[in-house]
């Protein structure tokens, strides 16, 4: 086998690998399971699944929706981190009353995290 035919297998070998990656990059929306009441941009949410979705590079405008019915909508931004993440992760932090709060999306190999705005 010559030398460009295996490094054609390799290249192969690495775009193959690389496509999940780039298709959950490209959808632009992630699911999520809420085990327990939760807000987005200011929305209640009750337990249940949700798909959440985003449009825009740097800045991006959020939609969370279910049943294909609009839920809420608020803004977000994507930041850089020092490391990549290990694996995808919906976060979510506390407010001042105690409720779950979603706070940021992170995407597994990726230093960028979308980083939702509070309401």
């Amino acid at each position: 086998m010559t030398l460009w035919k295996k490094a054609g297998r390799w290249t192969l070998v690495a775009a193959v690998a690389a496509l999940p990656a780039f298709a959950h990059a490209a959808s632009k929306s992630v699911s999520m399971d809420l085990k327990e009441p939760a807000a987005v941009a200011g929305q209640d949410l009750a337990p249940g699944s949700y798909k959440v979705s985003w449009t825009g590079e740097t800045d991006a405008q959020i939609t969370v929706s279910k049943s294909g019915k609009v839920i809420a909508q608020g803004k977000g931004r994507f930041e850089e981190r020092p490391k990549a993440a290990l694996s995808d992760a919906i976060l979510f932090r506390k407010d001042g009353a105690g409720k779950q709060v979603l706070s940021e999306i992170q995407f597994a190999g990726k230093k960028s995290v979308l980083v939702v705005a509070s309401s």
